[in-house]
């Protein structure tokens, strides 16, 4: 099974996220981030079987919130570079 890593840039989306859920409700906050781990484990199992999102990107949409775990694939390694916000700006990770 490959090894998941994440960009910081990846990470500080993943905190904003968990914070803005956990001031609405503990119980949201908790439900994102048993979905985003899910997300991870299903790149981590099969991480060429998802949509491709550019030409080294692949992503996968979370269930129940509106997110994109965007992510590259270096050799054994799989990079998550951003958890994208559906109505966010597309191309504001793009640097990572």
């Amino acid at each position: 099974m490959a090894e998941v890593r994440i960009h910081a840039g990846a990470d500080a989306d993943y905190c904003e996220a968990y914070i803005w859920y956990y001031r609405q409700s503990e119980e949201a906050a908790g439900r994102f981030e048993a979905e985003f781990q899910e997300a991870l484990d299903r790149i981590r199992r099969h991480p060429a079987n998802w949509a491709v999102y550019d030409a080294t990107r692949w992503f996968v949409t979370l269930k129940k919130f509106p997110f994109h775990v965007i992510f590259r694939l270096k050799g054994e390694v799989i990079w998550v570079v951003a958890l994208a916000h559906g109505s966010r700006d597309p191309d504001y990770w793009r640097g990572r």
